[in-house]
């Protein structure tokens, strides 16, 4: 069986994507997006939230997709190929470096919560006005 990916993202209209598709659609998605928004948060507020979620799934047993379960052997494990949070922790500052470099004007980079609350507030009432 062979798996493709589909990614549609229409030159006109609107469309939103989440995530990092550089590795599968090249810059298809990013050479036509008006606007990326970038969550640029501090690696301390990552891993935070991180290490919360992956304790909470670990314990619970939480089923992730595909019927997955994060195993909290897993997450302590000294290897980031198998340890989430230790993936985390080497590739936040790489990643971030890596999106720092490849910024330009269309970028809105958001780095609290705060922020992302501001621009929702913001983009809502935006919306809202269009509509009139």
């Amino acid at each position: 069986m062979r798996w493709e990916l589909d990614i549609r993202c229409p030159a006109e209209g609107a469309w939103v994507a989440d995530g990092n598709y550089e590795t599968k659609g090249g810059d298809l998605v990013r050479a036509r997006a008006d606007t990326v928004i970038w969550l640029d948060f501090p690696r301390v507020t990552v891993m935070r939230q991180l290490a919360w979620r992956t304790a909470r799934r670990g314990l619970l047993r939480e089923r992730l997709w595909n019927g997955n379960r994060e195993s909290l052997r897993n997450a302590l494990s000294r290897d980031p190929e198998r340890s989430v949070l230790l993936w985390s922790w080497t590739r936040h500052e790489p990643q971030r470096l890596r999106y720092a470099a490849q910024s330009d004007s269309r970028w809105v980079s958001l780095t609290s919560r705060t922020e992302v609350r501001r621009f929702l507030l913001n983009a809502e009432e935006a919306s809202r006005l269009a509509l009139r």
